[in-house]
């Protein structure tokens, strides 16, 4: 369940259901998603592992109160008893004055069983190396797809003591646009993207079941996150899990401004 358009509840139920036989137990959301936790504790997901993220916070106000005021709300509309994991989506505010309170209350979040464990939501490395050398990072979730190979290049997605999970899979789903639909914008970055739109031809109708493919080839992702809106989409995830598939080298791009969405024109 994510952010995007918001999908009737009994597709949500559909989709679950599909789901859960299909062997996926963890969903995740986020505060920021709207109505999406609403929408879960409606329709029911006790059984399932659900992760959540922590929206920025005020770093001027007591940080405890406002971790577990956000995390209390957020458990009434999910209508669930503990999370799985909560994650920030606003990771360097650990950088920051205060960032140690800040890191406290998430580990007072585990250690009162309110969430198995406690993690960060990231976007390239550079903010994951910041990070780990001041705080033991348990839990990681970070772009990961055919054309961003950032992470898994720096090694975090091998990591033994951090638990990665990739998202980012369509990068917005600018993947999964032919090279002719692209806004005009994106011809700065036609050179770049070339190799990927020619491998993207051959691969065919089934290029969003590559695309996942691809990520699930990594042994080492624990989850991968995709967001879901039809049970065609979601037939089409497992058929990409029973067949992970690695992607040609060649197709990944290093450019910086083009992998991060917050960089985009």
């Amino acid at each position: 369940m994510g952010s995007g358009r918001q999908t009737p509840l009994q597709t949500v139920s559909r989709i679950l259901r599909l789901a859960w036989e299909s062997g996926v137990t963890q969903l995740d959301t986020a505060i920021a998603y709207g109505t999406a936790e609403s929408a879960l504790g409606e329709v029911g997901v006790r059984n399932w592992d659900v992760t959540t993220k922590l929206p920025e916070l005020d770093l001027n106000r007591p940080l405890e109160g406002q971790v577990y005021r956000l995390i209390e709300g957020s458990l009434r509309r999910v209508r669930l008893d503990k999370f799985k994991c909560v994650l920030l989506h606003r990771p360097l505010q650990l950088m920051k004055p205060n960032g140690e309170q800040l890191y406290s209350a998430l580990l007072k979040l585990r250690d009162d069983d309110i969430c198995d464990s406690v993690g960060v939501s990231i976007y390239n490395p550079v903010e994951l190396n910041l990070l780990s050398k001041k705080y033991p990072i348990g839990v990681v979730q970070g772009p990961l797809s055919v054309v961003d190979r950032r992470l898994a290049d720096a090694g975090w997605t091998a990591s033994c003591s951090t638990e990665f999970q990739a998202r980012s899979v369509f990068l917005q789903g600018l993947l999964l646009r032919d090279s002719t639909a692209r806004p005009p914008s994106f011809d700065r970055w036609a050179k770049e993207l070339r190799p990927f739109d020619e491998w993207a031809r051959g691969v065919g109708a089934g290029l969003a079941e590559a695309c996942l493919g691809h990520v699930l080839s990594y042994p080492n992702v624990s989850r991968v996150v995709v967001g879901i809106e039809s049970l065609e989409q979601l037939q089409s995830a497992l058929r990409a899990a029973s067949n992970p598939k690695r992607a040609p080298e060649n197709i990944a791009i290093r450019d910086e401004t083009f992998l991060d969405p917050r960089l985009w024109p």
